[in-house]
């Protein structure tokens, strides 16, 4: 017995020893790998994984408009949070005659700037910001909370046709309804691939009271006045609501 103890000892004191002598270039290239990733996904947009608020568009010209949207079923109240522009003094709180502003559930709010932008909007979705050219100096959006989180950001600088496309029906107050068990609603979303995270999209499972009976299939594309169902192609949607959509 003690001979057995012998012989087995030394393979359990030295083995792990050698496998760690061999192991360490390993640990130290992954260490590495992973502190490179950290490092080049600082620039990057960051949204925050517990707010359903997100900056869907950020359109330049005459009437400069950014676009805020609510992908939940609850009503959140902006008070406290801020809209910057990156790189200037311009920041906007979300205040109308002195209230807070309110988005909408599965809603959206759209914040006028510019030349163009008339001051004079009175709905739940438009609010007039100032008459200066926001957007002009800065390419950043960022959507900051109450408690200084970067809850959402948008580079349109760096957007896509089809990022800017999205954005253009969520603009308009398109909303997207789906099944999660339906295989035509997964066509549908791949056909807009990773720019679906900027369009407002309803689970009609999940969220059967914000689907309403306006229409019988789906998914559907459902705006204020109009109900499409079925898949549709991107020129079919560009058409009905006037997006335009250029190729990549």
């Amino acid at each position: 017995m003690s001979s057995f103890y012998k012989f087995i000892a030394p393979g359990v004191s030295t083995l792990p020893k050698a496998m760690v002598k061999k192991q360490l270039p390993i640990v130290a290239l992954m260490v590495f790998y992973v502190v490179i990733l950290s490092i080049a996904g600082m620039g990057e947009e960051t949204n925050s994984q517990s707010s359903p608020l997100q900056i869907a568009a950020v359109q330049t010209g005459g009437d400069q408009i950014a676009v805020i949207a609510n992908q939940s079923p609850d009503e959140i109240t902006l008070e406290g949070y801020k809209l910057a522009a990156q790189g200037t003094d311009y920041q906007f709180e979300f205040q109308r005659d002195g209230y807070p502003v309110e988005i909408q559930p599965f809603g959206v709010l759209r914040i006028h700037s510019g030349s163009k932008a008339k001051p004079g909007y009175e709905n739940q979705v438009d609010i007039f910001w100032t008459d200066q050219e926001v957007w002009g100096e800065s390419k950043v959006a960022k959507l900051i909370s109450p408690d200084r989180e970067m809850v959402s950001t948008y580079n349109y600088g760096e957007k896509t046709a089809l990022d800017r496309f999205a954005g253009c029906l969520t603009k308009q107050g398109v909303k997207l309804k789906t099944l999660p068990y339906c295989g035509a609603c997964q066509d549908q979303k791949e056909l807009l691939g990773e720019s679906i995270k900027y369009i407002v999209n309803v689970n009609c499972r999940e969220y059967a009271d914000f689907c309403g009976k306006r229409h019988k299939y789906v998914p559907a594309w459902i705006s204020d006045d109009k109900v499409f169902e079925g898949i549709k192609s991107l020129e079919e949607l560009a058409e009905a609501f006037n997006c335009e959509f250029q190729g990549e």
